[in-house]
């Protein structure tokens, strides 16, 4: 645009990056659970947290710790998702054209229905990109627990599960079911690490994640 004939105006400011943009991926934080489910013993398990948080800013850091010690919201935070088994298994069915009774089989099987999205996801969905970060995560927990309705809860979750990888939905799910299965208690995860401000600490207290 113009100010006047042969007079360029001021260009407009670019946008600045969005809060998401600026988050960290959420495929980090998953891959990190799965490593975690695999280490011997609590001090490798929070020695690979603690890598994973310390790089961390401070929104992520909540986000990601919360989420860790297997809860969705804070303590004090009175929202819940409300996404059954049941639930879950027609959004995994709806993701991946997968049928209800294999997976019904399968969860029978593996006894987690984040496995279960997971292994359906990675045998019949095409591999896409991580795009997912800790803020759309956070996000998308926060529509399914204000939405109304199973149907409308499932049909979110659907479009979740359609978008990312086998991991981040495996995650996903067992942060939707309350139920991280990686062997690792809370009180073992306390970590503490140099901030731009000074010590920083994340600590899970509590019950077994």
């Amino acid at each position: 645009m113009w100010a006047g004939p042969g007079t360029p105006s001021e260009p407009a400011p670019l946008p600045g990056p969005s809060l998401a943009a600026m988050s960290a991926a959420f495929s980090a934080l998953a891959a990190t659970l799965a490593d975690i489910a695999e280490a011997p013993g609590r001090h490798a398990k929070a020695d690979r947290l603690g890598a994973l948080l310390a790089d961390l800013d401070d929104a992520d850091l909540r986000r990601a710790a919360r989420w860790a010690a297997g809860r969705v919201f804070p303590l004090s935070d009175q929202r819940a998702v409300r996404v059954g088994p049941s639930a879950l298994r027609q959004a995994t069915a709806a993701a991946t054209g997968a049928p209800d009774d294999d997976l019904a089989a399968a969860l029978v099987r593996l006894g987690d229905p984040g496995d279960v999205a997971a292994g359906a996801i990675e045998a019949l969905v095409p591999p896409v990109a991580p795009t997912l970060s800790l803020a759309d995560a956070e996000a998308f927990f926060a529509e399914v627990a204000a939405t109304r309705g199973s149907t409308a809860r499932t049909a979110l979750v659907a479009a979740m599960l359609g978008r990312v990888t086998p991991v981040e939905a495996r995650f996903l799910v067992k942060l939707l079911v309350g139920e991280l299965r990686i062997g690792c208690w809370r009180a073992a995860s306390r970590r503490a690490w140099p901030g731009s401000t000074g010590w920083r600490w994340a600590t899970c207290s509590g019950a077994p994640c």
